[in-house]
C-alpha cells in the first residue's frame, strides 16, 4: 500500500508465532489474518508477494481470487512456491529426515516413529499443513485461459528430476498416489501476474 510519503508493507498470517521481529523492527505492519478471507477493501495494494504459500493454503484458489481483489489495476503479484507435495521433498519434513518421496515411500506414522527414536526434530502430522495441491490445479489455477482480470507476465515450473531412481525401484509406492508422473518431478512453480 502506498501513501504520499513512502512505502508501507503489510504482512499477514493465520499464526502469530510466524510474525518476523526483524520485519517488525524495519517498518513491516503484521496482521493476524486468514489469506482466504481478506479484510482489506478492495484494490488497496500496488504489490503482492507470497513466497511458499500456496503448498499450504486450504484453498488456493479463494486466495488467488482475495489477491486480485486486492490488488490495485495495474498491479503485480508474485508468487513463488515449492516443494510441492508429490515432490522429492513436499513432505517438509527435510529438516528432519532427509529422505526424498519420505512421504510416498512409507507411512506416515513409520517416520514419524523414526524421527521420535532417533531424537529428530519433530514431523509436522497436522493434515492442514500441506493442502496436496497437484501441478495440474495449479496450471488450471493460474493459466486458464478463462480466467479475467489478470495477466500472466511470467510463468516457470522447477523441476527436480534427481530422485527418478527412487521411483523405477519402487513403483508400487509410486502408482498408488493416482497422479502424473510430472507431479513427483516437478518441486516449485515461480509467477509474476498483473491485475488488468
Amino acid at each position: 500500500m502506498m501513501n504520499e510519503n513512502r512505502a508501507r508493507s503489510i504482512a499477514i498470517d493465520i499464526s502469530t508465532a510466524l510474525f518476523d521481529q526483524y520485519a517488525i523492527d524495519r517498518g513491516v505492519k503484521y496482521e493476524y489474518m486468514n489469506a482466504e478471507q481478506m479484510t482489506f477493501k478492495d484494490a488497496s495494494f500496488d504489490f503482492i508477494f507470497s513466497y511458499n504459500g500456496f503448498e499450504h493454503f486450504g484453498d488456493p484458489a479463494a486466495v488467488f481470487n482475495e489477491c486480485k481483489r486486492v490488488l490495485k489495476p495495474g498491479g503485480i503479484m508474485y508468487f513463488q512456491f515449492s516443494p510441492l507435495y508429490y515432490s522429492p521433498f513436499g513432505y517438509h519434513a527435510y529438516k528432519s529426515i532427509g529422505v526424498p518421496y519420505l512421504h510416498i515411500l512409507f507411512s506416515q506414522s513409520d517416520f514419524t516413529k523414526f524421527a521420535i527414536n532417533n531424537h529428530r526434530d519433530p514431523v509436522v502430522n497436522d493434515p492442514l499443513f500441506l493442502n496436496r495441491k497437484t501441478i495440474s490445479y495449479f496450471r488450471e489455477l493460474f493459466l486458464n485461459k478463462n480466467n479475467t482480470g489478470h495477466k500472466v507476465l511470467y510463468y516457470e515450473e522447477e523441476k527436480n528430476n534427481y530422485f527418478v531412481d527412487y521411483i523405477r525401484k519402487y513403483p508400487s509406492c509410486f502408482k498408488k498416489e493416482h497422479v502424473d508422473f510430472e507431479n513427483f518431478i516437478t518441486s516449485g512453480i515461480q509467477i509474476w501476474m498483473r491485475r488488468t
